[in-house]
């Protein structure tokens, strides 16, 4: 998905005091993160039922302390992969 930055209406949580946030926005059926440090970097898509997954892991605290098999802590990108990928099997 091309993503012409300048049209696009970002959000914060209004908790985000540090600018060390991520953006959210909607576009069309879909929504796109962003690093609220790096707005001309990359920009995650997810379509609505991923990120309908997505919020209802973040709430449900499945998004804290995730550990690997190996005990290891993931880094975001494969914690949200994970997340994804069990909730579009569902």
């Amino acid at each position: 998905m091309d993503i012409g930055n300048d049209e696009i209406l970002w959000k914060s949580s209004n908790r985000c005091e540090s600018g060390n946030c991520v953006e959210v926005a909607r576009i069309d059926n879909s929504y796109a993160m962003r690093d609220s440090k790096d707005p001309d970097g990359p920009v995650l898509t997810f379509s609505e039922r991923e990120w309908k997954a997505f919020v209802a892991g973040a709430v449900a605290g499945d998004l804290t302390d995730a550990r690997c098999l190996d005990g290891s802590a993931p880094n975001d990108e494969r914690l949200i992969a994970s997340r994804l990928s069990a909730h579009r099997a569902a």
